[in-house]
C-alpha cells in the first residue's frame, strides 16, 4: 500500500486491488486499448494480463461484476502521483482577482 499526505493520491493507489488481490470470482475486463473483453473468471483475467506483461487492476469494485482494467500498474501509480504533485504546485486563484469591483468592495468593508 502507498501512503501519501494527499487523500486523493491515497484513494487512487492504496484502495486498488491488483492481480491476485482481487477477491471476486468473475470480473468485467477492459484491455489495455480500452476494448471490452467481457466477463471472465479472475484466474483467466490475471492470466490474460500476464500474457501481455501487464497487471489486472480493479477500477470499479462496487460494480456487479467488478470492473477490472489491464494496465501497467507501476506506470499508472507514477502518473497519479505526478498529477497530485502538479496539482499542489499550481497557485490557488481567487474568483475575484480579475474583478476590480470586488477589490474595491473589500476595501470599503474594512
Amino acid at each position: 500500500m502507498v501512503f501519501t499526505e494527499n487523500k486523493g493520491a491515497r484513494l487512487a493507489t492504496k484502495d486498488l486491488r491488483i492481480n491476485k488481490q482481487i477477491r471476486a470470482r468473475e470480473v468485467f475486463v477492459i484491455d489495455a486499448e480500452g476494448n471490452q473483453k467481457g466477463i471472465m473468471s479472475v484466474y483467466d483475467a490475471v492470466a490474460f494480463a500476464d500474457e501481455q506483461g501487464l497487471d489486472l487492476v480493479e477500477v470499479s469494485p462496487n460494480a456487479r461484476p467488478p470492473v477490472c482494467k489491464i494496465l501497467d500498474y507501476g506506470k499508472y501509480r507514477y502518473e497519479q502521483e505526478k498529477r497530485m504533485r502538479e496539482a499542489k504546485k499550481e497557485p490557488k486563484h481567487h474568483q475575484d482577482e480579475g474583478n476590480p469591483d470586488a477589490a474595491q468592495d473589500r476595501e470599503t468593508r474594512s
